[in-house]
C-alpha cells in the first residue's frame, strides 16, 4: 500500500496510476487538490488488501479492509494535516472518533 500527499492533480486515470504500480491488479483512492492545496492518492495490491470501505475528504482517504494472507481487518488513513495546531488537533480527534465506530 503506497500513500501520496500533496499530488496536485484534480483526477486521477487507472492508466496513470497503472504506470505508478508494478503490475495491473491494484486498486485506488484520490482525494483532488482544492485550490493549490492537497492532493491524496492511495493505492494497493488488490491481491493483498481487500477494501470494504472508504471514506474520502480533502484532508484523509480512510480505507477499511483485511489483509488476505493474514485474514487481518485493518483501517489504513492517508492524512494531510494542516499546519495550524487548533486544526491538526481537531482533525486527530474526529479521525479518533471515527476509528472508534469503524472498529466497533
Amino acid at each position: 500500500m503506497v500513500f501520496i500527499q500533496e499530488t496536485k492533480k484534480e483526477e486521477f486515470y487507472v492508466s496513470e496510476i497503472g504506470r505508478l504500480w508494478y503490475d495491473d491488479d491494484f486498486d485506488f483512492k484520490f482525494s483532488a487538490t482544492v485550490g493549490r492545496l492537497g492532493g491524496l492518492l492511495t493505492i494497493w495490491d488488490k491481491s493483498k488488501f481487500k477494501a470494504e470501505k472508504s471514506l474520502i475528504t480533502s484532508r484523509y482517504i480512510v480505507i477499511l479492509g483485511v489483509w488476505v494472507d493474514e485474514n487481518l481487518a485493518s483501517t489504513c488513513i492517508n492524512v494531510y494535516a494542516p499546519c495550524n495546531n487548533l486544526e491538526k488537533r481537531n482533525l486527530w480527534e474526529y479521525i479518533v472518533a471515527l476509528r472508534s465506530v469503524w472498529m466497533h
